[in-house]
């Protein structure tokens, strides 16, 4: 007989935790909310009617779950945030020429436009033809 508390499956679950913008896994030996939503429900389903759950414990683990639910949105919300500032800077320095460094070759351009990825980060496009993503910006240098 199996235990009702297990996880049933080892497969990755996607999280929102990470500071990169883009899902990571999550390893298989860690606890996400899903499973301990499972292990809740396990533990009330399974409880004895004679000695039930103590009712601090149950408001503490309702508690934690909460602080875990806030967690997520908070980092939710630190992602978008720095998606917005990306855009920002990138369409500020429009008509700036800026020092950037790509391949390990330096040059001065003006920035004549800004184009954005599918992942929200902005890419530069330069007065000399090329273009270049706003993290290889080494000086900006006010317009001449």
């Amino acid at each position: 007989m199996t235990s009702p508390i297990l996880p049933t499956s080892t497969t990755p679950t996607q999280t929102s935790f990470a500071s990169d913008p883009t899902p990571s896994t999550e390893r298989p030996d860690q606890f996400g909310k899903d499973t301990f939503l499972k292990l809740l429900v396990a533990q009330l389903k399974y409880q004895s009617p004679l000695q039930p759950t103590d009712p601090t414990t149950f408001l503490s683990q309702t508690a934690q779950f909460t602080v875990i639910e806030k967690l997520d949105q908070l980092a939710q919300l630190e992602q978008d945030r720095t998606a917005t500032d990306q855009l920002i800077m990138g369409a500020a320095l429009v008509g700036k020429n800026v020092t950037y460094e790509l391949g390990g070759t330096t040059a001065t351009a003006a920035v004549t436009g800004v184009r954005f990825e599918s992942d929200g980060s902005p890419v530069l496009t330069l007065g000399d033809g090329q273009e270049a993503p706003l993290s290889a910006v080494r000086v900006v240098h006010p317009a001449t």
